[in-house]
């Protein structure tokens, strides 16, 4: 009697793999799961601050309409609307009384409306636009929140800042938005745009600050900035509010080929805002101060030939004549560190500082002349209408 004999094999650490295996896919699980629950968590609660803030803002953000008259229409010097308009011309011959009359017929003209966007800054019915909002415009009507609509009774502008301002008689104090601290602001910082884009009033949405400092054509003497958040036409004077509800910045233009937004807006920051809505309701008008410099950005190659960190400073490119700068012995040449106990790194920022000190005050200034440190006093004085334009320095620079 023969038998095979085999050896068996221990079944233990099969199952031992076994169950490593389901233990490790269970906790892949449930760690894949606690991350989902976690983002989901972040998600709902960066919406939460979403609403918050836009329920706080919306019922300060109002419909601006306006309305112009069209423009005349004059008939041509020597001709009235009953005669061929084509006498005396090389298309007499072509053209007989009869042709001629449907050139001479014009449609009715009717007023042109328009459509942007503002938000209340106190109860007292005071609102906040941008001047080419209400620009040009026979009339100004303003569409609260709850439908009622008020006649502008006063408006106060301000070109240089393209910012507005819009009296209305309410019938009791309004809801009233709050302006924050735009200097606070950092660079990814998430912000929400609301207004009425294409006429959609009560719009919102959100983005962040994608940059700080900008330049742009409208606003001659603003420093914008950059938000990714979606504004299209209408948006125009509606708040950029912070996450706080706070307004940090006014809506007020987009880079864009085909007139829609494209992924780049732009709008003023709320601590410029600030200073002109009190100018505008203290005085009127806008009071700025100058110096009356050309200047310049240091750029690399100069901050080597003067020592200098680059874009540390200002460089003094031209000196105008009977101005504050030449009377307290600016020169070409000089290089600007600081004004009235402020460190200034670029034009716009010297630019800035300058023109809201008030004019008759008597400011200190940092300078760096022939690689030594100086100090001067300098009387600020208002800036004359079209200085800006009528002293151009030299390329690259920008009056102040």
């Amino acid at each position: 009697m023969s038998h095979a004999s085999s050896k068996s094999i221990p079944r233990w650490p099969v199952l031992t793999l076994v169950a490593a295996i389901a233990i490790g896919n269970t906790l892949l699980s449930r760690k894949l799961s606690a991350s989902e629950s976690e983002s989901v968590s972040q998600a709902r609660s960066l919406s939460v601050s979403f609403r918050a803030a836009a329920e706080k803002i919306k019922p300060t953000v109002l419909k601006i309409i306006t309305s112009t008259k069209p423009p005349s229409v004059r008939s041509r010097p020597g001709t009235s609307p009953d005669n061929n308009p084509f006498i005396g011309t090389p298309f007499e011959e072509f053209f007989g009384e009869d042709q001629s009359r449907s050139f001479r017929l014009q449609r009715p003209l009717v007023p042109r409306d328009g459509v942007g966007s503002g938000v209340i800054l106190d109860k007292s019915s005071i609102i906040l636009t941008k001047n080419h909002v209400i620009d040009g415009a026979d009339e100004v009507r303003v569409e609260l929140l709850d439908g009622r609509q008020f006649k502008a009774t006063k408006m106060k502008t301000d070109e240089q800042s393209d910012l507005a301002l819009i009296w209305i008689k309410a019938n009791g104090p309004l809801p009233a938005a709050r302006l924050g601290d735009s200097d606070q602001l950092e660079t990814g910082a998430w912000v929400l745009a609301v207004g009425s884009p294409f006429g959609l009033e009560q719009t919102v949405s959100a983005g962040i600050i994608s940059g700080k400092g900008r330049t742009l054509t409208r606003g001659k003497r603003t420093d914008f900035l950059q938000i990714d958040a979606a504004i299209n036409p209408g948006n125009s004077g509606g708040p950029l509010v912070s996450l706080d509800g706070e307004v940090v910045g006014i809506n007020t233009a987009i880079v864009s080929g085909s007139g829609a937004y494209q992924g780049i807006g732009f709008a003023i920051p709320s601590n410029l805002a600030k200073w002109v809505k009190r100018q505008l309701i203290e005085n009127g008008s806008v009071q700025r101060g100058y110096l009356g410099v050309g200047i310049r950005e240091i750029t690399v190659q100069l901050a080597d030939k003067l020592s200098l960190a680059p874009k540390r400073g200002v460089l003094v490119s031209e000196v105008f004549p009977e101005t504050p700068a030449e009377k307290a012995g600016f020169q070409p040449g000089d290089v600007i560190l600081a004004f009235a106990g402020r460190n200034v790194d670029s034009p716009r920022q010297l630019q800035e500082v300058v023109e809201r000190s008030p004019a008759g005050s008597k400011q200190n200034v940092g300078l760096l002349r022939n690689g030594k440190l100086a100090d001067f006093q300098v009387v600020v004085r208002p800036l004359p209408e079209g200085f800006a334009v009528a002293s151009q320095p030299a390329a690259g620079g920008q009056p102040n």
